[in-house]
């Protein structure tokens, strides 16, 4: 019996890595912006996984959270509950995500 030979990676691992990311475990959205894109690898973060095994709900996953935040951000301003911190346990699923208490406050138009 011949065994195909499986390759492992730590998504956690490599979302945290601090030579792609300066200070990788502070929360940091313009990470994302496109010029700081543009400064690292393609493959610098794999949310939903690659290969044969890549989910296979990535697309609706991005499109819904596109739309709820654009709903959402422009009229509401979302802050922590005070006290409380992120979560910082690292899931393979979201079958049961982990709760981050928000208060909502209007936004000053």
């Amino acid at each position: 019996m011949l065994l195909e030979p499986e390759v492992l990676i730590s998504l956690y691992a490599l979302h945290r890595n601090p030579e792609l990311y300066p200070d990788p475990d502070r929360f940091d959205p313009n990470r994302w912006l496109p010029e700081q894109v543009a400064q690292r690898p393609r493959e610098h973060a794999v949310p939903f996984g690659a290969g044969n095994r890549k989910c296979m709900g990535d697309k609706f996953s991005w499109m819904e959270a596109t739309i709820t935040l654009a709903t959402i951000l422009p009229r509401w301003e979302l802050r922590a509950v005070p006290g409380t911190k992120a979560p910082t346990e690292a899931k393979s699923s979201m079958a049961h995500p982990t709760r981050m208490p928000m208060t909502v406050y209007p936004r000053q138009r």
